[in-house]
C-alpha cells in the first residue's frame, strides 16, 4: 500500500483486487476544523496510536521515536492519540519497551511533543489549535512487562 502514491493508483489497486471501497478524491473536508470539549483542533487528520519498542531500557523515547514525531507534525495532522501507561498499570499489561510516563520520563515526553509542535508550526505556521489525547493500553496475551 505505501507504494501507491496517487488517488488513480489507490483507485486501480482496488479495481485489480476486487475490492469495493467507496473513495473520494475530494478530501478538503479533512481540512476543516473539528470542534470538541470547546477546544478547537485545526483539521481532521489524526495520527492514530503506537506502542511497542518506542523507548530504551530507561523508558524514555529514543532517537527514532522523536523522529517519527517530527514527521508526525511535518504530515499537518493535529490530532495524535498516544498510548501510554504508567508503572501502577503496566504490572501485566505492557511490555518492557513501551513508554512509560513517570518523574523520569515526563520530560522526554513533554519533549516528544514539542518536536511535533515545532514541526507543525514549519508546516502550517500555526500550533494552538493541536491536540494529544492519551490512550490507556493493555497488550493482553502479549504482556511481558519484566522481560526485555
Amino acid at each position: 500500500m505505501a507504494s501507491l502514491k496517487t488517488a488513480d493508483e489507490f483507485q486501480k489497486y482496488l479495481r485489480e483486487n476486487n475490492i469495493i471501497l467507496p473513495f473520494a478524491e475530494n478530501t478538503a473536508a479533512l481540512n476543516t476544523p473539528y470542534q470538541l470539549d470547546g477546544k478547537t483542533i485545526g483539521n481532521r487528520f489524526a495520527i492514530l496510536p503506537m506502542k511497542g519498542w518506542d523507548c530504551n531500557k530507561r523508558r524514555a523515547p529514543h532517537d527514532l521515536v522523536r523522529r517519527r514525531w517530527g514527521n508526525f507534525g511535518r504530515s499537518g495532522a493535529k490530532l495524535i492519540w498516544a498510548a501510554r501507561q504508567r508503572r501502577c498499570a503496566r504490572t501485566a499489561a505492557a511490555i518492557p519497551h513501551q513508554l512509560l510516563i513517570n518523574a523520569d520520563t515526563i520530560k522526554n515526553i513533554a519533549d516528544l511533543r514539542n518536536c511535533w509542535s515545532r514541526r507543525n508550526a514549519e508546516t502550517l505556521r500555526r500550533t494552538d489549535d493541536l491536540l494529544v489525547g492519551l490512550q490507556l493500553t493493555h497488550s493482553g496475551r502479549f504482556a511481558c512487562p519484566r522481560r526485555h
